[in-house]
């Protein structure tokens, strides 16, 4: 009887044990359970808001209340919006175009062609391109702009876990931004050639080699203008905390932001809350050229001259074109007459660059390094014989006396193209002040010959000397002029003889 009653007691215990044993494991199943769905609510909530700012970091590119205007009136800046609209990925175009007018200035006033046009037309850019980055900068730190874009991705993803038919909303303080890679060494979306800036102002721009010559993002450039930094071939991308908040503060008041933070929130199962936080790095993936884009420069041939002067007295004037061509003169001498036959404009070719710049020409060398730098700025890629293959091969109106326009820019194929100048454009006046440089000859293309029929006036000897004016007006690139040359040249006879 007593053996049979321990074994009542034992199996009770270990039933007990069994019961204990399995409310535990349920409990703590239970508990893992619950441990478990919060973690993948967490997580989905987590995916949501992340996708919701990288959504952000992306559409701020596209969407039209992130674009805004230049000068409603005359933008400098047209030919490099987007239908007239500027966004963060073409906003540091505008900084680098103005970068161009600075250094062209600076190099205009280093060389003696400074004027207050000049200055003005530069003030007038970097005024334009601050107030379009001041606007954009309006928008893209909004919160509000963000908050139905970040809505929609955010609730394309499922929230089950936390509850059916819950949605994530934007959180109080919902949005901030930060200036990534102001270290001052990080590359911009601009790229460029050196020989794309004046010969004075090659360290003007401070660069970061990447494969390329980039505009170092966040750091002042010439004047102070800053562009915004945007890594070469990365894509908008989540970053931590721990590198967004360091960043938060501008590192100048006008810097555009390049990352933001996201927060949001949704209702769980339990009635609470759960909320959520994400940053992002943007990109626009696109890079762009420093270069004038609208630039153009006007060639002008004027009227040559053939002039006679007997002992130094000036006898005739006539005017010749750009060909070889006899031009006649006669003048009273004591006692007779003196005729002058002479063979001018041999100095002159069938095309705009060879008469510009005969072989024999000397003393033009300033003016020609000039004209082809400002048609580097167009197409900095371009060698020397390239950049004038266009002129070289423009031909002159050869019998025409009057004055002759032609327009260089680059045409719809970006190749440098030369047309006749249209005179609606004579409103546009290069902003630098003009230089003369005279060209001369050797050997002298021109001759004549003299004779007289005098008893009392004898012909000692005669010479002919050929000089050409060339007048170099620089612009800055304000309404895209680069500059202007005018061409003219003077034939001038001599004839020494024993009477007047």
């Amino acid at each position: 009887m007593i053996a049979r009653q321990h074994t009542r007691r034992n199996n009770g215990a270990v039933l007990g044990f069994i019961v204990a044993t399995t409310m535990i494991i349920c409990v703590l199943g239970a508990g893992i359970f619950a441990i478990l769905m919060a973690f993948a609510a967490g997580n989905q909530m987590q995916h949501a808001v992340q996708s919701g700012a990288l959504r952000s970091g992306q559409f701020i590119y596209k969407d039209d209340k992130f674009k805004v205007q230049g000068n409603k009136y005359k933008s400098q800046f047209t030919e490099l919006s987007e239908n007239g609209k500027f966004t963060l990925g073409n906003v540091n175009r505008v900084q680098a175009k103005a970068i161009l007018i600075s250094a062209n200035y600076a190099d205009m006033k280093a060389k003696g062609y400074d004027h207050k046009d000049a200055s003005d037309h530069k003030d007038a850019v970097q005024s334009e391109a601050s107030q379009i980055a001041k606007q954009l900068k309006a928008e893209i730190t909004n919160p509000n702009n963000f908050k139905k874009e970040f809505s929609t991705y955010a609730n394309a993803n499922s929230l089950r876990m936390l509850m059916p038919g819950t949605k994530v909303q934007p959180d109080s303080n919902f949005m901030q931004s930060a200036y990534m890679d102001a270290d001052g060494k990080t590359e911009s979306n601009i790229w460029f050639k050196p020989q794309v800036l004046p010969s004075t102002q090659q360290k003007a721009v401070s660069e970061t080699p990447n494969g390329k010559f980039y505009v170092t993002g966040y750091k002042n450039q010439i004047d102070g203008i800053r562009l915004v930094p945007f890594r070469h071939d990365e894509r908008t991308n989540l970053v931590s905390g721990s590198e967004f908040v360091p960043a938060m503060k501008a590192p100048v008041s006008t810097d555009l932001p390049n990352a933001w933070s996201v927060k949001g929130k949704a209702q769980t199962r339990v009635g609470g809350e759960v909320r959520n936080q994400a940053m992002v790095q943007t990109n626009p993936r696109e890079e762009f050229e420093m270069r004038m884009y609208d630039g153009w420069v006007r060639i002008k041939l004027k009227a040559n001259s053939a002039k006679w002067y007997h002992n130094g007295m000036f006898k005739s004037e006539q005017q010749y074109s750009y060909f070889r061509q006899p031009k006649i003169a006669s003048w009273a001498v004591t006692a007779g007459k003196a005729t002058s036959t002479s063979m001018v404009g041999n100095e002159t070719s069938l095309n705009l660059w060879d008469t510009l710049f005969p072989a024999n020409a000397h003393g033009d060398g300033t003016v020609k390094s000039e004209l082809i730098h400002r048609l580097r700025e167009m197409r900095p890629d371009l060698k020397d014989h390239e950049l004038i293959k266009a002129l070289k091969t423009t031909p002159i109106n050869v019998p025409s006396t009057g004055d002759q326009d032609f327009y260089v820019s680059l045409n719809g194929n970006n190749e440098i193209a030369v047309t006749r100048w249209d005179p609606k454009r004579d409103r546009i006046r290069p902003d630098g002040s003009a230089r003369d440089f005279t060209q001369s000859f050797f050997p002298e293309p021109n001759s004549s010959v003299t004779v007289i029929l005098s008893k009392k006036c004898l012909k000692l000897f005669e010479f002919v000397t050929t000089k050409g004016t060339l007048k170099w007006k620089p612009g800055t690139g304000y309404d895209g002029c680069l500059g202007e040359l005018e061409v003219s040249r003077t034939a001038s006879v001599y004839v020494k003889a024993t009477a007047p």
